[in-house]
């Protein structure tokens, strides 16, 4: 028997497979919500949301794919464009996410989590810390991963590889994407 319905922040292919593939295994019946409006280009965007879909259909996971508003993502982290990869630009970047997420997870009686946490490049104690922020601000239950982590991400990458989807070079948004140039 299926455990409860989880919504799944996708941030991402390579971080997804691992998570949404631990949640199934669980028992869990995961929904991935791609929520992503800090990807920069357009182009960009639409390249990790068809890799997201792929991966997704590939593991029969349903995916609901939030509406993309850059401009909106940019008002909401405004003040903190010069912070350093990793700064409070991050900081603000996961809380508006998540709260996307948090919100589409209250709105259909379920909780949440995120693949945001799984990556090395990412700080999970902020990432965590973001999650439940906007759970305490919308009212929804949030989930965080806080074991198993290297074993997910090693499984993410497995996955991704053997299915050849897209890896990207950047954390997504125009001022990460500067220090791959």
């Amino acid at each position: 028997m299926k455990k409860p319905l989880i919504i799944i922040h996708a941030r991402c292919r390579p971080c997804g497979g691992g998570v949404f593939e631990a949640a199934t295994n669980d028992g869990n019946d995961a929904t991935a919500f791609f929520s992503n409006s800090n990807i920069y280009p357009k182009e960009e965007y639409d390249k990790r949301l068809s890799a997201a879909e792929e991966l997704c259909r590939s593991l029969g996971i349903k995916l609901v794919s939030d509406e993309y508003d850059h401009d909106d993502w940019k008002d909401y982290i405004k003040g903190t464009e010069s912070e350093a990869e990793g700064g409070k630009r991050c900081e603000k970047c996961f809380e508006y996410r998540l709260m996307r997420t948090a919100a589409f997870a209250r709105d259909n009686s379920l909780p949440f989590s995120t693949t945001l946490a799984v990556s090395p490049y990412k700080n999970e104690i902020v990432v965590n810390k973001a999650g439940e922020v906007a759970a305490e601000m919308t009212g929804a239950t949030f989930i965080p991963i806080t074991n198993r982590k290297r074993e997910i991400w090693k499984e993410s990458v497995r996955i991704s590889k053997e299915l050849g989807i897209y890896r990207q070079k950047y954390c997504g948004c125009e001022f990460s994407i500067k220090k791959t140039q």
